[in-house]
């Protein structure tokens, strides 16, 4: 996972160091990974990490005498937005790419839902309704029924081949081939 991944590469420069130190060295560790081209958006990740734990050696454990957390600040974010859209070309050569049909679905109905994969992988004909998609709360992220009008380029596969027929890590494959 991410956070994992936020974990393995906070905790191996800060393990040795003194908790009082961790600011510095914290601030010392994002500039170089900032240098390194890792964007803002990823070092706040690892330094909210940090800061968390700072936070809680003060509030919850009573390891510190100060809040230590509060030194420890975020790069702006500004410009990083995460938001890629594809052009109809790009569309239609990741199309072309994948030739398992499922992948081929999975890539059509994403591209005009916007629907995460698990959501996408756990659509059945029971999601559909007056040319709509249904997710209920417990069906996404959020945890926020909402509905997805469905576009007239996807509507026979939502109509006639749902489920969609490939699993996640299969999925992951072709798209990473593509």
């Amino acid at each position: 996972s991410s956070m994992a991944s936020h974990v393995k590469f906070v905790r191996g420069p800060l393990d040795p160091v003194k908790l009082v130190d961790i600011p510095g060295e914290a601030d010392r560790l994002a500039r170089k990974w900032l240098s390194a081209g890792l964007s803002p958006l990823t070092v706040n990740r690892r330094l909210a990490l940090v800061k968390r734990v700072l936070n809680l050696a003060y509030s919850r454990w009573e390891w510190l005498a100060e809040p230590l957390h509060l030194r420890i600040h975020s790069f702006s974010e500004r410009g990083t937005e995460r938001q890629v859209f594809l052009t109809q070309e790009e569309v239609g050569k990741l199309y072309d790419a994948m030739k398992h049909p499922g992948a081929r679905d999975a890539l059509l109905v994403a591209v005009f839902t916007g629907l995460r994969r698990g959501e996408l992988l756990g659509l059945t004909p029971e999601h559909i309704r007056n040319g709509t998609i249904l997710l209920r709360a417990n069906e996404t992220k959020g945890k926020k029924a909402r509905a997805v009008p469905i576009h007239p380029a996807i509507e026979q596969i939502v109509q006639e081949r749902l489920p969609i027929r490939i699993r996640s890590a299969a999925l992951n494959a072709h798209w990473d081939q593509a």
